[in-house]
């Protein structure tokens, strides 16, 4: 390592310090990781902590999960991080992080597990709403881009699902492009019915059957359909949750008809109902055509009205018809009593 002091974290004892060896000046911790490592800052702690890091080989920065076997709370942590591992190595689309390198150090209960992936520079979608109102067209484009993401883990063998989408995941690269981050919850389906057993997800994105532990493949539409809906209300779900407890988003902002229809499709609390994500694709495209012309929006509303006016004029007739023989009854019965009163009198 040169001789110039670089700020770094220590791996050991976890304190920032200026460094220019090999070892931390204040525990005497290697503070390079796998002889390539250096961790510059955190980014997150869920079941591990997430480091910013940077690759001495490559000279550029990376992601490292670490994962520390005596602060697991069970064996199914561990579980979870080396499947995110397992899987990641799988993945091959420009939409998701890249796998660089694995490996751990220490032994038994003072094990370390360390997983390093691509860093993505850009800024997450939760982010961007602090300074953006963004329109319907604009999310309707997010969800082609993430929909595409969806249809390439979907039509992997097994499939993969992500179980955890929201606007803090996805990442707006500095091209522009989106991508998916974080496959901690990710599960893939080894068989017809094998949906996993585990909690896992975001309050407000989960879908109804990932609270029993069940995800499928239409989980992530859901998922997918909420962050929409967050992003155009600027609410989180739990913020619009009324007093049956019921998420109750399309009264919190003015949305256009073929809008509400694409996200309650979406959102369905059935799975069965929700489109595939190809379905999903070809329903965002005529939704934004809709929005260019809105012709067509009432051309496609048009059979739905006819059909209800023709029902309604089915339903008036036969109340006519009934009405009409009610009164040709109370006239018969009226002349009746006329003729009979006469004969008697």
């Amino acid at each position: 390592m040169a001789t110039k002091s670089i700020q770094c974290i220590c791996p050991v004892c976890a304190e920032t310090i200026q460094v220019s060896g090999n070892n931390c000046p204040k525990c005497r911790g290697a503070v390079i990781l796998n002889k390539r490592y250096l961790l510059v800052g955190a980014l997150g702690q869920n079941k591990g902590m997430t480091w910013l890091a940077w690759d001495l080989q490559n000279k550029q920065n990376v992601v490292i999960k670490e994962l520390s076997v005596h602060k697991l709370a069970s064996w199914k942590e561990q579980e979870l991080f080396q499947r995110e591992m397992q899987i990641l190595q799988q993945l091959d689309h420009p939409g998701i992080p890249k796998f660089i390198d694995d490996f751990f150090i220490g032994e038994s209960r003072r094990q370390i597990f360390y997983f390093v992936q691509e860093h993505l520079e850009g800024n997450n979608l939760k982010e961007e709403m602090k300074g953006t109102r963004f329109t319907e067209k604009q999310v309707l484009n997010i969800l082609l881009s993430l929909l595409e993401i969806l249809l390439y883990l979907q039509n992997l063998r097994p499939p993969v699902v992500h179980r955890d989408i929201k606007p803090s995941n996805i990442i707006r690269k500095q091209d522009g492009t989106l991508a998916l981050i974080d496959f901690g919850a990710v599960v893939d389906i080894f068989r017809t019915g094998d949906q996993g057993s585990t909690v896992a997800g975001t309050f407000g994105f989960m879908a109804p059957e990932q609270l029993f532990g069940r995800a499928g493949l239409e989980s992530d539409l859901y998922g997918l359909g909420m962050t929409a809906i967050v992003l155009l209300c600027r609410l989180q779900p739990e913020e619009m949750i009324d007093a049956s407890f019921k998420i109750n988003w399309d009264r919190q902002k003015s949305l256009s008809e073929p809008v509400k229809s694409l996200l309650k499709k979406m959102i369905s609390q059935t799975a069965s109902e929700r489109p595939s994500p190809e379905d999903a694709i070809a329903l965002v495209k005529q939704t934004l055509k809709m929005l260019d012309n809105p012709q067509l929006a009432l051309q496609s509303a048009k059979p739905e009205s006819i059909q209800v006016n023709a029902e309604y004029d089915k339903d008036f007739k036969a109340r006519l018809g009934v009405g009409v023989a009610i009164s040709l009854a109370t006239i018969l019965v009226f002349v009746l009593v006329v003729v009979f009163s006469f004969f008697l009198s």
